[in-house]
């Protein structure tokens, strides 16, 4: 399973035992999400050092250890000082997939679809501020449908308060069987806007079932977006932490039908 750091040395003597071959999917490196990313750990903290342990035993005991995506690889193999690794991009559930390609029939709003965890690399500072860039130019037909919970949850739903935004919806954590559905009713769905360290190096869910479900997906520019995304003709890329940038993109695609259906329809 994936955040298997600590799983690793029971399997490795599992293994061992069996004379079977082990494979591991990290996902992530401690170090660089609970040290950098979350800022749970002060760097040169024992904690820290912890962190750093665990990834070396999840890079370098299993014989075969998988990577989300090539920027993932090439950093996990050289923390291991092994060969790259191999490369297995995050999915989705058949739920996604067979939803109707075309957008539902709808009067209401256009409905931007971000669930998650409101972690760090998703940039929930970015998301919050195109939904005021938006708010302040009267779009009020542009809607935000913030679904889940998590780190950083408290203190958006406290910013947009403050900010008095009437275009944000929250929807706290949800059954994860209502996600294909949700996705259906919207009209774009974010991935992630984080400026630096893990948004940088994940293509993260949400994106995959956006592109499985049919919707248009607007995502942070980055080099493991890039992997499998073409700006304008597979989703639309916006530089990471630029929420005007991406205040703009979503009125764009607000205005233009055409634009939309066609990005994800392909």
């Amino acid at each position: 399973a994936e955040f298997c750091h600590k799983d690793v040395p029971a399997a490795w003597l599992a293994a061992r035992r069996a004379r079977a071959v082990l494979a591991a999917d990290p996902l992530i490196s401690r170090v660089d999400t609970m040290v950098g990313e979350w800022g749970l750990y002060r760097p040169g903290s024992l904690d820290a050092w912890g962190c750093e342990k665990w990834d070396n035993v999840a890079f370098r005991w299993p014989a075969v250890v998988v990577a989300d995506t090539e920027v993932h690889a090439r950093r996990f193999a050289g923390a291991a000082d092994r060969p790259p690794f191999p490369v297995v991009y995050v999915g989705a559930d058949d739920a996604f997939f067979d939803l109707p390609d075309v957008e539902p029939p709808s009067a209401g709003p256009f409905t931007v679809l971000y669930a998650g965890g409101f972690l760090p690399l998703h940039g929930m500072a970015t998301i919050v501020g195109a939904a005021e860039f938006l708010a302040r130019a009267g779009r009020d037909d542009i809607v935000f449908d913030l679904v889940g919970d998590g780190l950083h949850h408290k203190q958006v739903r406290a910013r947009c308060a403050e900010l008095g935004l009437t275009n944000v919806r929250f929807s706290g954590r949800r059954p994860i069987d209502e996600l294909p559905e949700r996705m259906f009713r919207a009209h774009a769905v974010l991935g992630v806007f984080g400026e630096a360290g893990e948004a940088g190096r994940v293509i993260p869910n949400k994106v995959s079932q956006g592109l499985a479900a049919g919707r248009c997906v607007v995502t942070g520019d980055s080099e493991a977006a890039r992997e499998l995304l073409t700006h304008g003709a597979t989703s639309v890329l916006v530089p990471p932490g630029d929420a005007p940038a991406l205040a703009d993109a979503l009125r764009s695609l607000a205005d233009d039908r055409a634009l939309r259906a066609r990005i994800a329809g392909a």
